[in-house]
């Protein structure tokens, strides 16, 4: 039997560890601008492949390509065969060619690279480090000028602390950071003259 992998799952995957997924990550970017996107023209294209998304993320294994199953998950395969869908889709999703075990494969190694990611920048008591993508959008929604990977750097450096405690809302950061912009607009980056000196960025 085949299988549909989605590439790149762990891009639509809103990173909890502690709860069972509910939801998926799908960007505004992939119906305004994406050109790989654009290139999707039918419809019910576009709803097969949020819901492999959702399928994938939630049961963390690839979709098998079996007509009953299909069916079952809402497909009328009549209306649109999937080969047209999986032709359409190209762009996101691989079909696996042996078995589930070469798709599901695939998955550890992208988990395994999202745990070691959230070791080395940081993660204690349920805190998990934002990644710079995460950052720049964050700080996009907020039309701010803090630069991400200043904003990462400089708290990866300090082991992701604020003072003696360990950082429980790196959002929360980021809006400190835009208030001391507002508070001294001749600071760069949302950092102090005592922040750009630990990291060696002070002028000489």
């Amino acid at each position: 039997m085949e299988y549909i992998h989605i590439k790149n799952l762990e891009k639509y995957n809103p990173g909890y560890k502690d709860r069972d997924l509910i939801w998926g990550k799908i960007y505004f970017t992939m119906v305004s601008g994406d050109p790989d996107c654009a290139m999707i023209e039918e419809e019910i294209d576009w709803s097969r492949l949020v819901k492999f998304i959702l399928i994938e993320l939630q049961t963390k294994k690839p979709i098998p390509i079996n007509p009953i199953f299909l069916g079952k998950i809402g497909f009328n395969l009549k209306k649109r065969p999937i080969h047209l869908t999986l032709n359409a889709l190209h762009k996101f999703v691989e079909v696996c060619n042996t078995s589930v075990t070469e798709c599901n494969d695939m998955l550890p190694r992208e988990e395994k690279r999202r745990e070691d990611k959230s070791i080395k920048r940081g993660s204690t008591n349920g805190f998990v480090a934002p990644t710079e993508d995460e950052v720049r959008t964050y700080c996009s929604e907020r039309n701010n000028d803090i630069n991400p990977t200043t904003f990462i750097d400089f708290y990866a450096s300090k082991g992701w602390m604020v003072g003696s405690n360990k950082m429980k809302d790196w959002k929360a950061a980021i809006r400190l950071w835009e208030q001391r912009d507002k508070d001294n607009p001749n600071k760069s980056g949302g950092l102090t003259n005592a922040d750009r000196r630990s990291l060696g960025m002070a002028e000489k």
